[in-house]
């Protein structure tokens, strides 16, 4: 008798395991499909700017947007070179489109790798122009002066990549500088128009007393006749001061006065006849031969003589006819 009751229980527990009910509770596979659907949320983003791209720098960008490589069809762009590489020629959708779920296709060309550019003592304005003319992209550091208005007279000192290797269209060279700047050449120039051509530059400027007193002269017959350092590039941090020196030029003929045989009468050709260091536009005698010029009938021409055989006024030295024969 009790076997059977035992023989009864695990005939019901059977039961109970292939119907899956017990005491009113519903099957296991009635509650999952029982359960809500959950979709899937794709996210809305910006297809970036990718053509003219390398085939691995667009893919970054696609990346760094949330464009995973499932959704990127390529067409061309497996190229196997030391010296080529693809290059995105053309890409759908274009850049900026917002896309939800679709595919992103991006059709290559074969095309050389870049070489980068040797930019090193350029100026940064230059530098990124060289860098961007081979299809890369210029990133100068905060030491060029990014947003300086004098950065055309920074110099670049640092780049990486170097010079003369090759990197993949769309990359980056980075550029560091320090804070070099052009001196000008301002020798020549009046201390005053020196001055402040100089004041737009980051260097201290100093003069001579020749130059003025603790203000530069006014005077524009003063001129700049040496500078130091001279013209060329210049650390900022590595130049105190930039040191003028003066001296007059009166009769404004482009010599200083110490250097112009007639310093106070113009005379840019410094012409002396008689090389007696005093030049012809101020020589009473400019010939020499101890008769002024007024009363001198070969004013250019040493005559002590003054011999003027057919009396024409001009001296024999100076006279083709010097007979008055009309016959040279």
């Amino acid at each position: 008798m009790r076997l059977g009751w035992r023989l009864a229980a695990l005939v019901f527990g059977l039961f109970l395991s292939v119907t899956g009910t017990a005491q009113g509770e519903p099957r296991a596979d009635s509650e999952e499909a029982d359960l809500p659907s959950v979709p899937l949320i794709y996210k809305t983003t910006n297809v970036p700017h990718v053509e003219g791209d390398s085939i691995a720098v667009a893919l970054r960008k696609m990346h760094q947007h949330q464009i995973g490589l499932s959704r990127i069809r390529q067409e061309g762009c497996d190229v196997q070179s030391p010296t080529t590489e693809g290059v995105v020629q053309t890409q759908n959708p274009k850049a900026g489109s917002s896309i939800l779920k679709s595919d992103v296709v991006l059709t290559c060309v074969e095309a050389k790798i870049p070489t980068v550019p040797n930019v090193v003592g350029e100026t940064i304005s230059d530098a990124e122009q060289q860098v961007r003319s081979v299809a890369l992209f210029p990133a100068p550091v905060a030491s060029c002066g990014v947003v300086d208005p004098a950065r055309d007279r920074v110099v670049a000192r640092f780049q990486h990549p170097k010079g003369g290797e090759l990197h993949s269209r769309g990359e980056s060279v980075a550029i560091a500088c320090d804070r070099s700047q052009y001196l000008p050449d301002v020798v020549g120039l009046d201390i005053n128009a020196a001055v402040d051509f100089l004041a737009d530059y980051a260097f201290q400027i100093t003069w001579s007393s020749a130059c003025g007193g603790s203000a530069p002269s006014r005077d524009p017959s003063v001129k700049v006749v040496s500078q130091s350092p001279l013209e060329g590039w210049s650390v900022v941090e590595s130049v105190e001061s930039v040191q003028l020196d003066c001296e007059s030029d009166v009769d404004g003929d482009g010599f200083a006065d110490g250097d112009d045989n007639c310093p106070s009468v113009a005379n840019p050709d410094q012409v002396d006849t008689d090389d007696d260091s005093t030049g012809d536009a101020c020589d009473g005698d400019s010939d020499g031969d101890e008769i002024v010029d007024e009363a001198d009938n070969c004013v250019l021409t040493s005559n002590q003589s003054q011999l003027d055989t057919d009396g024409d006024g001009s001296g024999d030295a100076c006279d083709s006819d010097d007979d008055g024969d009309e016959i040279a």
